[in-house]
């Protein structure tokens, strides 16, 4: 019973369909069937029918219609007779009895719906035959007989005698006459039915004359007795009469009759439905004429802003001509006062159709709501539903005087005149006083004493008023008022807030839309707005944008139209010189209309961005609810699903998505009193959603509202800068000044953030998006999956500069979960996890609180730093070691001391420009305003000053407070035996360095550091060696598994370790002092005083470091991966200044990337050119690879070489200076050099050639002390000299390092094995597949007549036939370029040359290693000590010695002159080195300052652009001079130095010298 009752209720509110039967009444038959068929019994239906909580009384009398009509049709279905149906009609019998008996249904009603049958049956008539014949009879008594009165038996005295009575009828409220002593009103109305009867008067002539009383004084229907004297049924026929002849006459109704029809439908005298049929025009031609009204008032919205080009009236006063578009208003005239205006005119046409005096439906419904009769007059609007009553101007007044008598009572305590001015607030007249009749009922409206209920009764009423309410401004402010009072009532109460909203939505914002501009009308608005929650207010503008797209709204088209027409012609004259006159234009046509103002805006913003700054710079008149509506607006252009937010390529993002990103970031900035929390949620929920591409947009409210940027490419000095405080990060990376002027908006930013919760979970979800944003884009292009990632790094680095920068420590742990629940319950890296918790850390060690849970809730347990890893990793790896590593910044283990000096150096230089600063010619436009912001702009320098070095005191001791704290604990980090070896240091890469050094560039500069202060520190345990080999073996691995930022990164941290490796082997010393006395470069790591590795070994080491460096990256660069060949340009790219270090790795990069500025891939060709110019720039300052190893000749070096480079094409011959082509170094035997062994032996094996080496007493070097008890057996190499810087020119050289100055061989080489590396040592643990470093020059060629005899290398050492053919054309090649020129001229040549060699120069700009190697046929004929000058002496004849047999010439002369010779050859290579560096610093200073005269030039010119001309003498006072190169310092070798620089001092001598040169 309860489900059926339930069904009843729900179907009764249902409406019926267009076509077929009622829901109800199709449920109630199928019940009624159920009955009938025995499913359901009788008794529970009519318990549940007469049962009043299951069935309301408000639905019973359409149930009882329904049944009734069911039994009818039901018992004609009955009428065939069959066994089945006597049956059921039997049970439908029982059923219409038990309800009878039930009283749910009156025996009148089935009376006059069943037959006569069906009555006889249930009980109601006696005999069905007799009640036919008795109702026949009724029938036509009732329609077709005819009561005539005989008028000629009329009296007129009857009818003065009734008028007389009807006069002395009193009025509604009193109960006396003024002309009788008649005391009642029933006392007339006895008279007039006395008169009626006496003389015989007609009754419908009397009704008449009865109601013409009445109009006269309408509160005379109050006596219902007198109306209640005839029949009911017969006086909306005489009152409809009336109406009809006023219709017909065309004369306009009286208002009294409406008034007399209003009180009879009140007091119930007569019933609506009775009336309507009477009143003209009916409903249908009114719905018809009213369809076509608005039909031409949206035809002539949509001409509004057409273009008539014929310029003529045309049909419509919308139109324009191409002159109207000449001048633009200026302001006096609003987009919705012209709406208003054109919809005046357009009403007043239309009532040349619709008069309202002639349409009598509205009149009668304009008469019931001054009656305050709301039951009667909203069942006439529902009849009215196609139509809107409102839009009537009486009808919009009668229920706007409605709305003001139910609110006066609440709003007399909110009025202003009680509240200021302390007199009684206005109350509205009644022009007709509310009767009684229907006054108690439900629906009836009474006036409200309270806001709350002020609101809740006015909700219907102002449902119908609608967007009316904007004729009545007073109202429209009264109403925000009680609703905003309301809110502040009950703030927490769901029912009020809904009602405020509906009121909002349905009336108050599209009163706004249409209105004129009145900025107190918005201003009251905003006031109740800003109660509700952002989520509520977007839900409203988006509702009325939509009902103003639609266009079904007459007045809201009009309105758009001409808004947005308004809005293109003003965007049309916009230029960043009318912002301030526009603006005000602007801010005065979004007082009514703002989102059609904001869509048109935006949308034009997103075609041309150069709009952005005007349009942001004229919103500065705009209203808070102006701006409320801006941000809706770009929410909703943000997410709009119709564009696509990837150009047709699919990788870059599209440019209307950068355009309305950087709006934001500009109209934040400068106006941060926006709320924010709208876009940070919405960027919130999209980031849930999984998509990425809005964090465009909180990268750019970062960048202007924080003024936090992150550069795209860093330079050596903003990368040391990294390393800073805040603010010498700030000064050195805010280039463009973008964080100027940002605190106010930084903090309304961080307040956002703060009150709504939304850092953590922008957090979580920046990084969450960032290792899902390769899963989640299905796009083919690893590309785009790279940009996606590196958008989502630079997004959190960015996020959490500011949220560090912003927020205090404290505060900042409250805000985070610990690094364990990062890890754990938010699956992030680990590396995501500590970067973002890395100031929650640091904090805590500063406070140095005991382990476990500190103040705030933040824990610092070990345990949970345990839970990052999986547990077998700690088996290898020491906890503390990775804690130490995560939690330190480069700020902690760093001190950039000459960044700091070089920004206080820049910023004194300023202050001292402005003390010098002359005012130009002619003057300045505004002296005191330049002379206070260069006044504030000195304060700004000087407070800099003072910040930077505090700051650089600060972190001095923040450096030794950390290195106190690294030095007592790196003890514990490899002490354990299992912590040692190489699995550590493979699970030191792999968890702290690979992460750590691609993730941002300071980690990248950090990993190099921490490694670099790990050894420094002599960290017991720690094999440097190990480290560097396992980073350096196969790098092509994380080339390709990197990103573009990644690869970066990555170079970046190589550049830092390859340059400390180069430090390490530039001098012996550097080696002695840094490396060899620290157990990093131990060999055996079980003692940590074990033997140390010598600094020939090093370098070799070192070299074949590089040979991988370089097989690995040519690996990347020969991929068929587009990524992995422009990762491995970008790392190559960052490494450029330490690698390729040597001309030869140099010339084999060179080829590949050549081949790569013919990619058809644009972006490849430009990386690929761009590396290339870098290359071709340090071209001249690479070494050769003698030079590159200190002299250490390396053995089988060419066999290695191939294997390095066994993908790499032989060499072409190059041209330079008419040399051969240098090709692939060929591996030799070793052989004794041409001035200690006899020529005749250089063919003999290689076992003759020890024997000779033996017996000529050269020491044999001892084996290498890397090599272990059974060490592999190490190839032979020969040993050179020590490196030029490292030999003591005070000092006699030793007897082994005496070398032949002149010549191809001209070093002394060893046919003993030199020290190696010991791959099976704990030091250093090489890969299978390692390549050993190659031959360097002390290999000496054979002797042309006996190189037929030298066996050429066999496949085993990795040379092939053909390649090895193509080597010996080289060498062919090679001797016939050393033929000339003749003997004759060489020897016509040596004196003068020995001449020149005294007096020649220094040289100053290309080093000598590489003018050697240029000159040289092949890059194994020239060692680092060989001179130009010699060469130019011997001009080859050394080498027409060797191969002719004879003894060189070098032999010959004596050993003393052979000593001066080296001692001279290596000073010169010291000096060319020293001014080489000297040139470097210089160039890099000049750089830098012109780097700064280009930034103070821009300041210049902004500051003075409207300055005409200025004084050339006062740009150069400004501009500093360039510093003089710097001299060559004095050293221990000083006067020596002093007498070389005088032989080639004078101006025609350096001429000479560079010409030749």
């Amino acid at each position: 019973a309860e489900k059926i009752a339930t069904m009843i209720n729900e179907k009764a509110k249902a409406s019926a369909p267009p076509e077929g039967a009622h829901p109800l009444k199709a449920l109630l038959y199928e019940i009624c069937t159920a009955v009938t068929k025995d499913k359901l019994s009788a008794g529970r239906l009519c318990d549940m029918l007469a049962n009043r909580l299951q069935v309301p009384a408000s639905i019973l009398p359409n149930v009882q219609s329904d049944l009734a009509d069911i039994f009818w049709f039901m018992g004609l279905e009955m009428e065939v007779p069959d066994s089945k149906s006597e049956g059921a009609k039997k049970n439908l019998i029982n059923l219409i009895k038990e309800l009878l008996l039930e009283k749910v249904l009156a025996p009148e009603l089935l009376k006059a719906r069943l037959d006569g049958e069906m009555l006889q049956d249930c009980g109601l008539i006696k005999d069905h035959t007799e009640f036919h014949k008795g109702q026949v009879r009724l029938n036509t008594r009732a329609l077709y007989t005819q009561q005539k009165y005989n008028l000629l038996r009329e009296e007129s005295e009857g009818y003065s005698k009734l008028i007389t009575e009807l006069s002395e009828l009193p009025a509604g409220g009193l109960s006396e006459t003024s002309t009788r002593g008649c005391s009642h009103a029933e006392e007339v109305v006895a008279n007039v039915q006395s008169l009626i009867g006496y003389f015989d008067l007609d009754p419908n002539r009397v009704l008449d004359l009865v109601l013409e009383a009445l109009e006269a004084v309408p509160s005379r229907v109050s006596h219902r007795s007198l109306v209640s004297l005839f029949n009911p049924k017969y006086i909306p026929h005489v009152l409809g009469f009336k109406f009809q002849n006023y219709h017909n006459s065309r004369q306009a109704t009286p208002e009294s009759l409406y008034q007399l029809c209003g009180l009879l439908l009140q007091q119930g005298s007569i019933e609506l439905e009775q009336v309507l049929p009477h009143l003209a025009p009916g409903l249908e031609q009114m719905q018809q004429q009213y369809a076509e009204r608005v039909e031409q008032q949206l035809h002539e919205a949509k001409k509004v802003g057409a273009v008539n080009l014929s310029g003529g009236d045309g049909d419509s006063s919308a139109k324009k001509s191409l002159g109207d578009f000449g001048a633009l208003d200026d302001g006096d005239a609003s987009a919705p006062a012209a709406a208003s205006k054109a919809t005046a005119k357009k009403g007043e046409k239309g009532e040349e159709d619709l008069p309202f005096e002639r349409l009598q439906l509205l009149g009668v419904l304009r008469a019931l709501l001054q009656l305050r009769d709301w039951r009667t007059a909203q069942q006439l609007m529902d009849a009215l539903d196609d139509m809107e009553p409102a839009s009537f101007g009486p009808v919009c007044d009668a229920l706007c005087d409605l709305v003001d008598w139910l609110t006066a009572p609440a709003y007399t305590p909110l009025s202003p005149s009680v509240s200021l001015l302390s007199k009684p607030a206005p109350t509205p007249s009644d022009s007709v006083a509310p009767t009684a009749g229907r006054a108690a009922d439900e629906m009836a409206l009474q006036p409200a004493e309270t806001p709350v209920q002020a609101v809740r009764v006015i909700v219907p009423v102002i449902q119908r008023v609608g967007l009316y309410l904007n004729f009545r401004p007073l109202l429209f402010a009264r109403i925000c008022r009680l609703c905003l009072a309301a809110m502040s009532t009950e703030p927490q109460e769901k029912r009020t807030r809904e009602h405020v909203e509906f009121c909002v939505e349905y009336s108050l914002l599209p009163a706004m839309t249409v209105s004129a501009p009145n900025p107190g009308l918005v201003y009251e608005l905003w006031r109740l707005l800003e109660q509700l929650p952002y989520t509520g207010r977007y839900r409203l503008y988006g509702i009325m944008h939509e009902r103003l797209k639609e266009g079904t709204v007459p007045e809201l088209a009009l309105a758009r139209a001409t808004t947005a027409d308004e809005t293109k012609r003003m965007m049309r004259r916009l230029s960043k010189e009318n912002t301030k006159q526009y603006g005000r234009h602007l801010g005065k046509i979004t007082h009514c209309n703002s989102s059609v103002v904001f869509d048109t805006i935006l949308s034009q913003i997103q075609s041309y961005d150069n709009l952005i700054v005007p349009v942001v710079e004229m919103m500065k008149y705009l209203t808070p609810m102006s701006f409320d509506v801006l941000t809706f607006m770009l929410l909703s252009h943000l997410s709009s699903p119709s564009k696509t937010r990837l150009k047709s390529d699919g990788l870059n993002v599209s440019l209307w998505m950068q355009s309305l990103s950087s709006f934001c970031g500009n109209l934040y900035k400068k106006y941060p009193s926006i709320e924010l929390v709208g876009l940070l949620q919405y960027i919130t929920n999209t980031l849930k959603s999984g998509q990425s591409l809005q964090l465009l947009v909180l990268r750019d409210l970062v960048t202007k509202m924080a003024g936090i940027d992150l550069l795209e490419d860093l330079s050596a000095d903003q990368l040391q800068a990294q390393a800073g405080g805040e603010t010498l990060r700030n000064s050195v990376t805010d280039l463009l000044g973008i964080a100027k002027n940002t605190k106010r908006s930084s903090t309304r930013l961080k307040d956002a953030l703060y009150k709504n919760s939304l850092v953590a979970p922008l957090f979580l979800l920046i990084a969450q998006q960032r290792s899902a944003c390769v899963f989640l884009n299905d796009s083919p292009h690893l590309k785009m999956l790279g940009e996606l990632y590196d958008r989502c790094q630079d997004t959190l680095e960015q996020f959490q500069a500011f949220v560090g920068s912003n927020f205090p420590p404290a505060e900042y742990a409250s805000l985070l979960p610990t690094v364990g629940e990062l890890c754990s319950t938010y699956q992030l890296e680990p590396e995501v996890a500590f970067f973002i918790a890395r100031p929650v850390i640091t904090f805590q060690e500063q406070k140095t609180i005991k382990p476990g849970k500190d103040e705030d809730g933040t824990s610092t347990d070990p345990q949970e730093i345990r839970n990052v890893l999986p547990p077998a990793s700690w088996e290898v790896l020491s906890l503390e070691l990775y804690r130490t590593f995560w939690s330190l910044s480069l700020y902690d283990i760093y001190v950039p001391d000459a960044r700091y000096q070089s920004e206080i150096h820049r910023l004194k230089r300023q202050v001292s420009e402005i003390d010098r600063w002359v005012p130009p010619i002619g003057g300045e436009p505004d002296p005191k305003a330049a002379a206070t912001k260069r006044k504030k702009d000195k304060e700004r320098c000087q407070t800099n000053i003072e910040k930077l070095k505090a700051e650089q005191q600060q972190h001095h001791e923040r450096h030794k407070q950390v290195m106190e704290r690294l030095k007592a604990s790196c003890g514990s980090w490899f002490a354990e035996p299992n912590h040692r070896g190489a699995d550590c240091i493979n699970h030191f890469l792999q968890h702290c360095i690979f992460p750590r050094c691609v993730f941002t560039p300071a980690d990248a500069l950090y990993c190099a550091k921490f490694v670099q202060q790990t050894h420094m520190q002599g960290t017991p345990y720690f094999s440097t060696l190990q480290y560097y080999d396992k980073l350096l073996r196969d790098i092509s691995v994380h080339v390709f598994c990197c990103t573009e930022r990644q690869a970066t990164n990555l170079g970046r941290f190589l550049n830092a370790s390859l340059a400390l490796l180069a430090h390490w082997k530039s001098d012996e010393d550097v080696y002695k002092e840094e490396c060899s006395k620290l157990p990093g470069f131990s060999v055996s790591f079980n003692k940590m005083d074990g033997k140390k590795a010598s600094y020939e070994d090093y370098v070799k080491v070192v070299f074949k470091w590089y040979c991988k460096l370089l097989k690995s990256l040519m690996h990347c660069l020969e991929s068929k991966e587009y990524m992995e060949v422009r990762n491995a340009l970008h790392v190559l790219t960052r490494i450029v200044e330490v690698f390729p270090a040597m001309k030869k790795l140099c010339d084999h990069l060179e080829r590949r990337v050549d081949k790569l500025r013919e990619e058809e891939r644009k972006d490849l060709q430009v990386l690929a050119s761009q590396y290339y110019a870098q290359l071709q720039k340090i071209k001249h300052s690479l070494l050769a690879q003698d030079a590159f190893c200190c002299g250490f000749t390396m053995k089988n070096t060419n066999s290695e070489t191939a294997k390095a480079t066994d993908t790499i094409p032989a060499p072409e011959p190059a041209s330079n200076h008419g040399a051969p082509g240098r090709g692939p170094l060929k591996k030799e035997k070793d052989t004794p050099t041409s001035d200690t062994v006899p020529r005749k032996e250089e063919a003999a094996p290689a076992s003759a050639s020890d024997a000779s080496e033996k017996k000529q007493g050269e020491r044999v070097p001892p084996k290498s002390p890397l090599l272990g008890s059974s060490p592999a057996k190490a190839p032979p190499s020969t040993v050179t000299s020590k490196h030029p810087r490292d030999t003591d020119t005070d000092k006699p050289l030793p007897k082994q390092s005496k070398t032949s100055s002149a010549g191809c061989s001209s070093v002394q080489s060893s046919s003993a094995p030199s020290p190696a590396l010991n791959p099976n040592s704990p030091a250093f643990v090489p890969s299978s597949g390692s390549v050993a470093p190659p031959s360097g020059a002390g290999a000496a060629r054979p002797a042309k007549r006996d190189r037929e005899a030298v066996p050429a290398p066999a496949a085993a050492n990795g040379v092939e036939p053909k390649r090895q053919a193509r080597r010996e054309e080289d060498e062919a090649r090679d001797r016939r370029g050393r033929e000339a020129p003749s003997s004759a001229v060489e020897e016509k040549e040596r004196p003068k040359e020995r001449e020149s060699e005294k007096e020649r120069p220094k040289e100053r700009d290309t080093p000598r290693e590489s003018k050697a190697s240029s000159s040289q046929p092949s890059s194994a004929a020239a060692p680092p000590t060989q001179s130009r000058t010699a060469e130019r002496v011997t001009g080859g004849g050394e080498r027409r010695d060797r191969d002719s047999g004879r003894e060189p010439r070098d032999q010959r002369d004596t050993r003393d002159q052979r000593d001066q010779r080296d001692v001279r050859e290596q000073r010169d290579q010291r000096d060319a080195r020293d001014q080489r560096d000297q040139r470097d610093q210089r160039d890099a200073r000049d750089q830098r300052e012109k780097d700064q005269r280009e930034r103070e030039k821009l300041l210049r010119d902004k500051a003075m652009r409207e300055t005409r001309e200025t004084r050339p003498d006062l740009r150069d006072a400004r501009r500093p001079d360039r510093p003089p190169a710097p001299m060559p310092q004095s050293d221990d070798r000083g006067g020596r130095r002093a007498v070389t620089d005088r032989l080639g001092s004078t101006k025609d001598d350096r001429k000479r010298f560079d010409s030749k040169r």
